[in-house]
Order: C-alpha cells, then sequence, then structure tokens
C-alpha cells in the first residue's frame, strides 16, 4: 500500500474514489517526484472511479482525463477568452475573500482581540 508497504505503489483508489492515495516522495523521502509522474498515477487512479478492471475502456478514459487536464492546464498557457463557447455554469465567478473569513467588525480589533477571541472559541 501506500506508504505502508516496500513495494512502489505509487497509487491507490479506495472505494472507487472515497479516498485516493498518492506516492509523492521518492523512495529515499529525499525528494519528491516529478509533478508529471504523479499527474499520470492520478488520472490512473481517476480512472478507476469508474472502471475498476485495467480494460480498453480503463484506459480509453484515462486518456480522456489526462487529455482534459493537459487542454485546460494553465502552466501550458491556457486561458480562457471572452470568445470562448462556454456556458455561464463553467465560468469562475469570482470575487473579493479575506483568507479567514471575518467581518468589518474584525478590522476594527487588535490583531491580541482577535487571537484571543479565536483562542476562546478553541477552548
Amino acid at each position: 500500500k501506500v506508504g505502508e508497504s516496500a513495494v512502489c505503489v505509487m497509487g491507490l483508489n479506495e472505494n472507487k474514489g472515497q479516498r485516493i492515495l498518492l506516492r509523492l516522495r521518492t523512495d529515499d523521502l529525499k525528494g519528491f517526484r516529478k509533478i508529471l509522474s504523479i499527474r499520470k498515477v492520478l488520472y490512473h487512479e481517476l480512472s478507476h472511479n469508474v472502471h475498476s478492471e485495467h480494460d480498453q475502456k480503463f484506459f480509453q478514459l484515462m486518456r480522456q482525463i489526462e487529455r482534459e487536464c493537459t487542454e485546460l492546464d494553465w502552466t501550458n498557457g491556457y486561458s480562457m477568452n471572452v470568445d470562448d463557447d462556454l456556458s455561464s455554469d463553467q465560468m469562475y465567478s469570482g470575487g473579493t475573500y479575506r483568507l479567514g473569513g471575518g467581518s468589518a467588525s474584525d478590522e476594527q480589533r487588535s490583531a491580541r482581540e482577535l487571537a484571543a477571541q479565536a483562542a476562546l472559541m478553541r477552548m
């Protein structure tokens, strides 16, 4: 199993995607695997959500997932244009959000007061 056995299993899909495990570290634990190999293992494990056996349908789905992810990968220069034929539910509806939420009244309180309130909430 991933992270448990001496055999280098790169990924594991449990219960049709309820949990997917990926081995990110190299075998000597001194670094990380190349992102391309991790992504390929992820495509493989995602395909197991639909097909359990390694048959023709499985590999066809795996290639489709890889193709779609490659097409949408922003690091490859993909971007969405106004002219792209996408329905509004596929578009990202952005906004301005502050990490940790918070409200306007929080901005008037000192960091010390906010930290004390957070500590009390954890009790």
